[in-house]
């Protein structure tokens, strides 16, 4: 068994788990077994950044990290790989843990200590042997590629492609210590990349209030602007005296609510398996700021906690709401902007406005062109005539048309939404009256 420790930055300690994750389905796959991370005591290390002389105090973490050798035929340990270098390219050796390749190994020349023939060979594994094997007078036996299947019973191919993913998870568990450190060095640097994750997601929150929602995905499809890149390109152009105009406390109050919820769904001390989605959100919303390849993920947290409040508050009204009135009557009365939703076609930009009144009764009301006074959250005096009843999500809607704001007030009144009387018209004077 081989172990491994180090001290990372605490926030880095999930880029450590997913990077352990995937390659331990590599390993599971071929029947070795898998890393495991231990966690050990939690401590401040004080770093001096970059372009900063003061010291500052940076949360670390100490990890263990534990692996076994591939064994294989009841207790055989696969400990290293020869590879001879084709065309002239080098010769390779790749290990397991902090198994090293003495120099009479690295001159090991041809031999095998299982059949003892002498041959050019291209792969040549060293494999401690188990308890009373005739063989075990060595501590480390030289197996030719073409005995292993019959010395090991696994062929040469999965013994080298195991010992490939080994050294792979070993060399970048070795590199996780400095690289976390050094991103914390230059994090702070004048050349950094990073944004701080309180001051990027209030910006987000800007942006799809204003513009809509646009994933990395559908903006490579369709050419548009993604939203994360909105707001990069928002934070870079926009004078930090000017953006306190675009931005709201409504969107400064959805990022620290986005941010809780999720820190609650995938809390740092959880074991719970997760998608490597999820372990990207569970390390954003852990960590103080985020880099460039981050920023997507970083801006769907907002979207997605939106998605959470519609699916709660659908939730809720299951059942509570009632179609209103009939189809062609003119009504008046209050309502509240639930949600402005809109989407771009070839016949230009729509708008979707979802309403609720006083009894929690959805109204849906269908345009090109909303208005200035419909915002998320305002309340309304209005006009407008029932088009249609419809059924969305198990919910009831009143479908509207021709609404007409009257003007917005400051809360949602006790009163019902009214029928209005429509005049009747005088009829007209015929040519035998005069």
């Amino acid at each position: 068994m081989d172990t491994f420790n180090f001290t990372i930055p605490q926030k880095y300690l999930f880029n450590v788990q997913k990077k352990l994750a995937v390659l331990n389905k590599k390993i599971v796959k071929r029947g070795a077994p898998p890393f495991v991370l231990t966690k050990g005591k939690e401590s401040i290390k004080f770093i001096s950044p970059l372009d900063n002389k003061e010291k500052i105090a940076v949360p670390a973490i100490e990890i263990e990290i534990t692996g076994e050798p591939f064994a294989v035929d009841g207790g055989y340990l696969l400990r290293g790989l020869f590879q001879r270098g084709q065309d002239g390219e080098p010769n390779q050796f790749k290990s397991f843990g902090d198994f090293k390749f003495s120099p009479e190994q690295q001159n090991c020349g041809d031999n095998c200590d299982c059949c003892k023939k002498k041959r050019n060979r291209n792969n040549i594994f060293f494999v401690e042997p188990k308890e009373n094997d005739e063989l075990s007078k060595k501590d480390v036996l030289q197996i030719g590629g073409d005995c292993v299947e019959i010395y090991l019973g696994v062929t040469a191919a999965t013994a080298a492609t195991t010992i490939g993913i080994y050294e792979e998870a070993w060399n970048i568990l070795k590199e996780e210590e400095s690289a976390g450190w050094e991103d914390e060095y230059d994090g702070f640097g004048k050349h950094s990349t990073s944004y701080r994750l309180d001051e990027f997601l209030p910006v987000v929150a800007s942006c799809i209030r204003r513009n809509g929602w646009v994933s990395k995905s559908r903006a490579s499809e369709e050419l548009l602007l993604a939203t994360s890149d909105d707001a990069v390109l928002f934070l870079k152009d926009t004078p930090f005296e000017k953006q306190k105009e675009y931005i709201t406390q409504a969107d400064v109050d959805c990022t620290n609510q986005a941010i809780r919820h999720f820190k609650e769904q995938f809390p740092l001390d959880s074991d719970v398996e997760l998608s490597d989605f999820e372990l990207n959100i569970k390390q954003i919303v852990h960590s103080d700021k985020i880099g460039q390849k981050m920023l997507g993920k970083s801006a769907w947290i907002i979207q997605g906690y939106k998605k959470f409040l519609e699916q709660q508050d659908n939730k809720r009204r299951m059942g509570l709401s009632q179609h209103q009135g009939q189809a062609g009557q003119k009504i008046t009365g209050h309502l509240m902007v639930d949600r402005l939703i809109f989407f771009d076609s070839m016949y230009g930009r729509s708008y979707i406005v979802s309403m609720s009144d006083k009894d929690e009764n959805i109204y849906v009301w269908k345009t090109g062109s909303p208005g200035s006074d419909i915002q998320e959250g305002a309340v309304i005096n209005f006009t407008a005539k029932i088009k249609e009843h419809g059924i969305y999500k198990e919910t009831a809607q009143t479908v509207l048309s021709h609404l007409k704001v009257n003007a917005v007030v400051e809360s949602l009144p006790d009163t019902a939404i009214s029928e209005v009387e429509v005049k009747k018209k005088k009829p007209a004077r015929s040519m035998a009256s005069l």
